[in-house]
């Protein structure tokens, strides 16, 4: 399955040199869902992470997806369903973007990606 068929909907995106917020809707459609795992399916956090690092690459020069060397502090809170909109929030201090999905006002995703310095 190709990468490029489980990109998010981005309804909306705003960021500046620090901070980023999206809204994303996530389609049942989204290929992801029919192999993870069938009759449940889940949003997998390796393509949480992914849209993360993908979206701190967008929004901040300086930290090209290149220079990504680790993640720490990752907490999948609860699972994402089919259907979900979620806002994906950014934020960067040196070499550290911290991130967190929330649906509802709900925390479902968080954690910090590390960048070369």
């Amino acid at each position: 399955m190709a990468a490029e068929e489980n990109q998010p909907r981005w309804l909306e995106r705003t960021w500046d040199e620090a901070h980023f917020v999206g809204l994303l809707a996530l389609d049942d459609s989204l290929p992801v869902f029919a192999g993870h795992f069938p009759g449940n399916p889940l949003l997998p956090g390796v393509l949480q992470i992914d849209w993360a690092i993908t979206a701190a690459a967008e929004a901040f020069s300086g930290f090209p997806d290149t220079a990504f060397s680790g993640m720490s502090r990752i907490k999948f809170k609860s699972p994402v369903r089919p259907g979900a909109r979620l806002e994906l929030s950014l934020t960067h201090a040196d070499n550290v973007v911290s991130f967190s999905y929330r649906e509802n006002g709900d925390v479902r995703t968080e954690g910090r990606l590390h960048y070369h310095g």
